[in-house]
């Protein structure tokens, strides 16, 4: 508990403007040169890098959006497709998501958020595994996925704590450009 208190608060001192912007640059820079269409992005929180400039920039490049939908505690996320003006409903954690109007679909690029991250592809979340199950199903199933960790350079560690069922990230986007995990 104690490191994500600490993680908010250095997360906390580095948001600016500026650097969300040049995360988010970076980011559609990234996803436009890959063949793959179809992109999770997240409805910030706090102080999360927003996504929202992001994902009104791809999807008016014919991306598909979808967003994340926590169904029930202890499962895989599922995502279901956004669009501009799209109405979203509150979820759990104070997350809002796309109604069940709107179809579920498989995102090829998950853009995560995170408390901190170090250069080894760990990642320091909120707690709940929602990401970490998610991920470690689409692995097992064989489905092809590119996950995208979103941070200010500043939440870089040196190295943080992993157990079994933490799952790396392939690269991270901050401020100062992207760095692929090895």
């Amino acid at each position: 508990m104690l490191a994500r208190e600490k993680a908010k608060n250095i997360r906390a001192l580095a948001v600016n403007n500026q650097a969300t912007e040049a995360i988010n640059d970076y980011a559609v820079e990234f996803i436009e040169q890959v063949q793959n269409k179809t992109v999770s992005a997240y409805l910030a929180i706090g102080d999360e890098v927003d996504t929202s400039v992001l994902m009104h920039a791809l999807s008016g490049k014919n991306f598909t959006m979808c967003l994340p939908v926590v169904t029930k505690t202890g499962r895989p996320l599922v995502f279901r497709q956004w669009q501009p003006g799209c109405v979203l409903e509150k979820g759990p954690f104070l997350t809002k998501h796309p109604g069940l109007e709107n179809p579920s679909t498989d995102p090829e690029i998950m853009l995560l958020p995170m408390l901190a991250y170090d250069g080894f592809g760990n990642r320091l979340g909120w707690g709940g595994g929602y990401y970490d199950r998610t991920l470690k199903q689409y692995r097992a199933d064989g489905r092809s996925v590119i996950a995208l960790g979103l941070a200010y350079g500043a939440q870089q560690c040196d190295r943080l704590p992993v157990d079994e069922f933490d799952q790396s990230l392939d690269a991270v986007i901050t401020e100062n450009g992207m760095m692929w995990i090895p």
